[in-house]
């Protein structure tokens, strides 16, 4: 027997076959990791406390770097991290996780075995389907009236597709278990999309339902997620661009046929707005010819006005020129007369003076 110093637990565990835990009256135990009923090989307490272990349970490492949750490690816990009152589901699963689980910051919770199942997938080590028959869902024997349940990768119904029903309760379809871990899709040309956990809960980009167990194909820098099973075949693709491409044929022949008549009459427009244009022009011409037809009339007109005018000016000039001279003879002569009458009435006063002096002597 194998002795093993295991996380978890206080005492060295030994490795036992069948044979040994049957031998021990131990053959029907549960593993105190998973919960789930030992099978050989496993573990048990060198000290005979009840502590079993399934060997992958022991083996099982603290931190687990799965390819499908490269954000973060997948750590392993005694006990989930939340409050009694909260129930803890796996999201590969969908049932209850009470024991050991691997969890993730991001939300993540795993069994145990369903964490090293799917790393598995991943890594493309399938020797646990080597030895499972393929199910047909037309002729299952497990197909109770059509409820075969769901794939646990994509979560469509089993029916749908050839599947695999493994003895430890896993469901999954043929094709998702062989799915590529990226692929390069004509919905999504910028980036690879990556087979992955949901774990930022993203709904589906094409049919915008929210799938939170399983995995799916994303894009983690365009925050884009694809349903599995919304990703169609290649060829459907193909024949639904062909389609695609004819309508835009037809649309776009249509828009040229539109675009065409919109320019020939846009044409028309331009033509009659440019005849519009010259005729507004030659009026514009014959308008600036009688304007300076106008305007020479106007300035001949003017200047014999005002030759008139001056003649008019001069002749007046004249005219008071004659009478100003005649004024200044009349002046003359009032200025004569009124130094003559002066004269002599300053004499008839001396007369006067000289006459009054004799008639005073007398």
């Amino acid at each position: 027997m194998e002795e093993l110093k295991n996380y978890g637990h206080q005492h060295p565990l030994l490795m036992l076959n069948e044979e040994q835990l049957l031998g021990n009256g131990n053959g029907v135990v549960d593993c105190s990791r998973c919960g789930e009923k030992v099978s050989a090989p496993c573990f048990s307490c060198v000290e005979c406390c009840g502590f079993y272990l399934h060997k992958k349970c022991a083996e099982a490492p603290l931190e687990l770097n799965h390819p499908f949750h490269r954000h973060h490690p997948l750590l392993l816990l005694q006990n989930p991290p939340y409050t009694p009152y909260t129930r803890c589901v796996c999201d590969f699963c969908n049932e209850a996780c009470e024991k050991f689980i691997y969890h993730c910051s991001c939300g993540l919770d795993f069994h145990i075995k369903c964490a090293l199942f799917t790393f598995n997938i991943a890594e493309r080590n399938l020797k646990e389907l080597e030895h499972v028959a393929l199910e047909d869902p037309s002729f299952s024997s497990k197909n109770d009236g059509g409820n075969l349940g769901k794939c646990f990768v994509c979560w469509e119904p089993l029916a749908m597709y050839t599947y695999f029903f493994l003895d430890c309760g896993f469901k999954l379809h043929k094709r998702c278990a062989e799915l590529p871990l990226k692929m390069d899709h004509l919905c999504h040309r910028k980036h690879p999309l990556v087979l992955q956990f949901n774990s930022e809960r993203r709904a589906c980009k094409i049919c915008q339902v929210t799938q939170g167990r399983g995995y799916l194909y994303g894009c983690s820098p365009c925050e884009l997620a694809i349903h599995i099973d919304c990703l169609s075949p290649l060829p459907v693709i193909e024949s639904l661009l062909a389609v695609q491409e004819t309508n835009l044929q037809g649309q776009i022949n249509q828009l040229k046929t539109e675009l065409n008549e919109k320019v020939n009459n846009l044409v028309a427009e331009v033509r009659s707005r440019d005849l519009q244009i010259r005729q507004m022009e030659d009026h514009l011409q014959q308008l600036s010819k009688e304007h300076m037809q106008l305007t020479k009339n106007l300035e001949d007109e003017l200047k014999l006005k005002i030759k008139d005018l001056e003649k008019e000016v001069d002749k007046q000039r004249n005219m008071i020129l004659d009478v100003s001279e005649e004024k200044r003879e009349v002046i003359r002569q009032l200025t004569f007369s009124l130094d003559h009458y002066r004269s002599g009435y300053k004499e008839l006063q001396t007369f006067l003076k000289h006459k009054r002096q004799a008639v005073i002597a007398l």
